[in-house]
């Protein structure tokens, strides 16, 4: 079988490697192979298009991705490393590499909380302020270790990969109340109290306002789902090319 540069597989373009098994993109980027000098496909020229030095940026672990990528409310990488800093805020926190001397970790805010065999910090600062006390305003079951944790600050309304890169797991108690005005959705009643909701819930289909407004959508194509308040709005928010329903 041929693949060529006008292969596509949900979205993503096909990679035919040297080991004649075929990637999409999403696999080379998973693979740390996007990007990284060295032509992976055999097919195709795209895992080293636009990656010129001027448009790389060094993240804080030092990995180095598209400039582009960065706060783009896209976890382009699958800690979500490219959407822990922006705007001010930090989403998630740095800390010194538990095994690696001189090595800046960094740990996305699902990696925190879940109990000391899921310490990666020297100093154990992601297990650090996970302790219920009397001025706790929020609580919610980890996603990973089901214990009953606080929501933190650094883990309200974080850019997601997937539902097993979020922070709680029974309720989306950390996509609420959110600091940054940049990453509001919408402002709703959440279990009777008014609260803010982070735009990475809209159309998720899960509920989360007490009316479930933030799921009253539309699809105007089959790759694209909108809210009905952003339909003729002047403002494009679909780009079926590029960007795939999850």
């Amino acid at each position: 079988m041929e693949f060529s540069n006008s292969d596509l597989l949900c979205g993503n373009y096909l990679c035919k490697t040297d080991f004649n098994s075929i990637w999409t993109t999403n696999l080379l980027k998973n693979n740390d192979s996007l990007c990284n000098d060295i032509p992976d496909c055999s097919n195709t020229d795209l895992d080293e298009t636009g990656c010129s030095k001027t448009n790389m940026t060094e993240l804080k672990s030092g990995k180095k991705v598209p400039s582009g990528t960065i706060c783009d409310d896209i976890c382009d990488e699958i800690n979500c490393e490219d959407e822990a800093s922006c705007n001010g805020f930090t989403y998630g926190l740095y800390c010194d590499h538990e095994a690696y001397e001189e090595k800046v970790n960094y740990r996305q805010p699902t990696g925190l909380c879940g109990g000391e065999n899921r310490t990666f910090c020297r100093e154990k600062e992601d297990s650090a302020s996970c302790t219920i006390t009397s001025e706790t305003k929020t609580t919610c079951k980890h996603r990973y270790s089901k214990e009953t944790v606080p929501v933190l600050d650094i883990t309200r309304c974080a850019a997601f990969f997937k539902d097993w890169s979020r922070y709680c797991g029974d309720f989306a108690w950390d996509q609420t109340n959110c600091s940054d005005s940049a990453r509001v959705g919408v402002s709703c009643l959440v279990k009777g109290y008014m609260s803010t909701v982070s735009k990475y819930m809209i159309c998720y289909g899960e509920k989360t306002c007490d009316d479930n407004i933030e799921n009253n959508c539309l699809n105007p194509s089959k790759t694209c789902s909108i809210h009905k308040h952003r339909m003729c709005d002047g403002d494009p928010d679909c780009d079926s090319a590029l960007i795939p329903l999850l």
